[in-house]
């Protein structure tokens, strides 16, 4: 039964083994569930990537262009579905079996759901104080500047009045 224990290492979920014409257990396996999604997705281009491949070896020519560009294109673009999934949808990747049951689950999601809207509530109200900041920042900063020209001004009618009391004595 090693079969089983190495299927049990690689996350497999159930395992189901085959029978004998004499209805006794056989070592071989006639299937293997993963139990999760990362493990049907691997289950899946792993199928396909062997399949292609042996009709790679077989064909010549464009075919086996074409049957070469796919096996080299597809695990890339299978991981690229599989992270955009991941960034807009992780609950979808989520292996439910991990739950003790679906409340559990239900009650994990919800809570991942309300705490990106939570971060969401505090990024807007970031943005917010950071606009009113600026406003503030850039109203002192023409407060300044009207204050420094009015200093100048009152610097000049100071001068003048200076100089006219110089002229008069």
């Amino acid at each position: 039964m090693d079969i089983i224990k190495e299927a049990q290492e690689l996350g497999v979920n159930k395992v189901i083994v085959g029978t004998t014409g004499t209805g006794k257990t056989s070592d071989i396996l006639n299937k293997v569930t993963p139990s999760t999604p990362l493990g049907v997705i691997s289950l899946f281009v792993g199928v396909i990537e062997t399949i292609v491949t042996t009709a790679l070896i077989q064909t010549s020519g464009l075919v086996q262009l074409l049957l070469a560009s796919f096996v080299l294109v597809y695990p890339p673009l299978i991981a690229f579905a599989f992270f955009y999934f991941l960034w807009k949808k992780p609950e979808n990747l989520i292996a439910h079996p991990n739950f003790a049951n679906a409340d559990e689950a239900i009650k994990y999601f919800n809570a991942i759901k309300g705490l990106a809207n939570e971060a969401k509530t505090k990024n807007d109200e970031i943005s917010e104080l950071l606009v009113k900041t600026k406003i503030i920042y850039d109203s002192t900063e023409d407060l300044k500047k009207r204050f420094d020209e009015e200093v100048e001004k009152m610097a000049g009618v100071k001068a003048v009045a200076n100089l006219a009391l110089f002229n008069q004595y």
